[in-house]
């Protein structure tokens, strides 16, 4: 917001709209992520860039276009930048991720159709030892 123009959102409006736009430049962050460079990989996912070069370039170029829009309305709207903290954000993936893996012993997944007796003695101990390192990890966050 520039000296005396008027102020064109109320509070409500300005948090509402920060929030959606924060968003968006975090959509815009992960895509030149993922175009930058090496693709992002684990034991259980991969991602794959199957863009071409010239797709590439011009995805990049409209992240940029858009960038350049989200810090032109950030200024003239008075938009707040959203802070994130790595420890609040740990904490509430591993509170997600340990709900999902209580909900992933053997015992658990018959709502998914039969288990297998020798399922339980496979997949618990291996659930059991991922719960403990989420809780050896929130312990680390919280301290």
């Amino acid at each position: 917001m520039t000296e005396g123009q008027p102020d064109l959102l109320n509070e409500h409006q300005r948090r509402a709209l920060s929030a959606r736009l924060t968003m968006l430049d975090r959509f815009l962050y992960d895509v030149e992520q993922l175009l930058s460079g090496s693709s992002p990989r684990g034991e259980m996912f991969e991602v794959i860039n199957d863009l071409s070069e010239e797709q590439k370039e011009r995805v990049l170029s409209l992240v940029n276009e858009a960038r350049n829009e989200l810090s032109s309305a950030r200024g003239q709207l008075n938009l707040t930048v959203k802070r994130e903290y790595v420890h609040r954000w740990l904490s509430g993936h591993l509170s997600i991720f340990w709900t999902m893996l209580e909900d992933s012993r053997a015992a658990k997944l018959a709502g998914f159709g039969d288990v297998s007796p020798a399922l339980h003695a496979e997949l618990d101990p291996k659930i059991e030892n991922l719960i403990s390192i989420v809780n050896s990890l929130k312990a680390i966050v919280i301290e």
